[in-house]
């Protein structure tokens, strides 16, 4: 069942559009102005989106320039709901990079139309980008493989013949176990770099126990894309001897061209949070935002917690946030896991736009 989110003020239009989506057999989500449809875009991660241009709390642009920062959210279509037809708005819309829009009042049999072309070519532009790398990852001169998480999840022939390993032996260990304990910490940093935006691709020379218990010393380089839907790295490793005349840079550039690429915590980290930059971003829209400022929430927070939240508001990742207050990332996430009890969110990032809606790092300390 396909997944639509409605971003909608108008009550009576929200209602009866989801209702004739949900007849049309679609799973819909609504939201009646711009910052709860941020959240639920997050949360539900939709295959379509339909959003309002007019709205409280964020207008539509503030809602789509917020999604295209988030790293999972960017890539879904996103259509505008308007009910003004200047040239100068729709010309404003679709530069922004918008999927489409539709005018209101709507014919709810354009709107079904345009909503199932949209998920279509997605889904179309998706598989032939799969297709596409498949075939250039197996015909590779190099090892190239990806990982999610802690595991390999493909890995080309050439990468099975550099390490003697299946991808099925592959996946019964740790990645990072068949690195030599001396280029552990260096690699993890190189991938930290990635993770934070700072380098688009790392490269780096390290050793790596094969199958037959022979240490391997190889040239690896890896970026960030997103495979089958998840988050993962991707990268080709090469022997120091048997180098080829091939650029990995050439091919991990493309990828990141297409809509597979995203910047996402993984590794040691598996996060959600919100990058920096769209910190940042919500922030200034939170301050700029015509809506009225509401009151404080009544809700009290340890000393500790409120450090915690004010890292995260800032950007942070749990392990900094440990590295930064001296505690363990166990105790960072317990204090994450109250935060999000007490403010009824349901993960990081849903806790930092409440915070910022809220402004909860100005509530009194208990």
């Amino acid at each position: 069942m396909k997944k639509v989110l409605l971003i909608e003020d108008d009550m009576v239009l929200r209602e009866a559009t989801a209702d004739f989506l949900q007849e049309e057999g679609f799973k819909v989500f609504t939201a009646q102005d711009g910052m709860l449809g941020i959240k639920s875009a997050i949360k539900n991660l939709p295959d379509l989106i339909l959003c309002d241009i007019e709205m409280p709390s964020f207008n539509g642009y503030e809602v789509y320039s917020i999604l295209q920062e988030n790293i999972d959210t960017r890539i879904i279509p996103f259509i505008f709901l308007t009910a003004r037809a200047e040239n100068e708005d729709i010309r404003a819309a679709m530069q922004k990079g918008v999927d489409d829009y539709i005018t209101k009042p709507f014919d709810y049999d354009e709107l079904l139309q345009t909503i199932k072309i949209r998920i279509e070519k997605r889904e179309r532009l998706t598989k032939a980008a799969s297709e596409t790398y498949k075939t250039l990852f197996e015909n590779s001169l190099t090892g190239v493989f990806v990982i999610t998480g802690r595991r390999f999840v493909y890995v080309n022939k050439q990468f099975s013949k550099i390490l003697g390993f299946t991808l099925e032996e592959l996946n019964d260990q740790n990645w990072l176990s068949l690195i030599s304990q001396e280029d552990k910490k260096q690699l993890l940093s190189k991938f930290k770099s990635i993770l934070l935006g700072i380098y688009k691709i790392i490269n780096a020379q390290l050793k790596i126990i094969s199958k037959k218990r022979k240490l391997l010393v190889l040239e690896l380089s890896a970026g960030i894309t997103n495979y089958k839907g998840k988050p993962s790295l991707i990268g080709n490793v090469i022997e120091i001897e048997n180098k080829p005349k091939t650029d990995i840079s050439l091919w991990i550039e493309e990828v990141s061209k297409t809509d597979l690429d995203k910047f996402v915590e993984i590794l040691e980290q598996n996060q959600d949070d919100l990058s920096p930059e769209s910190v940042e971003r919500l922030k200034k829209l939170s301050n700029n935002s015509n809506s009225q400022s509401k009151a404080k929430v009544n809700i009290k927070i340890s000393k500790r917690e409120f450090e915690v939240l004010d890292l995260f508001c800032k950007g942070l990742t749990k392990h900094e946030i440990s590295d930064k207050l001296f505690l363990s990332v166990r105790t960072v996430e317990r204090h994450r896991s109250q935060l999000i009890e007490k403010t009824k969110t349901h993960s990081t990032v849903d806790l930092v736009l409440f915070a910022i809606k809220n402004k909860l790092i100005e509530i009194e300390l208990d």
